[in-house]
């Protein structure tokens, strides 16, 4: 089984060019290190990404705004205030995001929260998950809906992604 993953995201990331980015500083030293220092199961997981790319860059958690800019905007949108006032189907509410001690709206409606993107955020969004591999409209329209929210989430994705000329 673990074998068939194996060959199943080398084929995936074949020939294809991408960095790694984590908010973890050892494995980006990790391909430094000499092999005696780490145990044969570590060796052979850092010899399976290494067949892939050595790009691996660390952010700090510290360095990401994302979330600052995503709730300043939050706070000052017109939009978002006439949805938190009518009835409709988001469940929206400010939730804390405790890494980082900011607070967003999100629709709780589905198991997961997910923070409510305002309008001149959404194309960015979308853009960014999708130069990534270029998933086909329905996947795409999938991974967007399931970790963010936005009135029309779907039609969005459906227009901007038969719209990539890459794709």
């Amino acid at each position: 089984m673990i074998y068939e993953a194996m060959r199943y995201f080398h084929y995936m990331l074949e020939a294809w060019h991408f960095t790694i980015l984590m908010d973890h500083k050892p494995l980006t030293f990790a391909f430094h290190q000499k092999r005696d220092k780490c145990s044969p199961c570590q060796f052979n997981h850092l010899d399976f990404i290494s067949q892939f790319t050595m790009d691996i860059r660390h952010i700090s958690g510290q360095d990401s705004i994302v979330a600052d800019t995503l709730a300043a905007a939050q706070a000052n949108d017109e939009g978002l205030h006439v949805l938190l006032v009518s009835t409709t189907a988001l469940q929206l509410e400010k939730i804390l995001i405790p890494s980082i001690s900011v607070e967003l709206y999100c629709d709780t409606s589905s198991c997961k929260p997910r923070p409510y993107v305002l309008s001149p955020l959404r194309h960015q969004i979308f853009t960014s998950l999708h130069s990534l591999s270029h998933p086909r409209i329905k996947a795409m329209t999938r991974l967007v809906s399931q970790c963010f929210m936005w009135p029309g989430i779907q039609k969005d994705c459906r227009t901007w992604a038969r719209a990539c000329q890459p794709c």
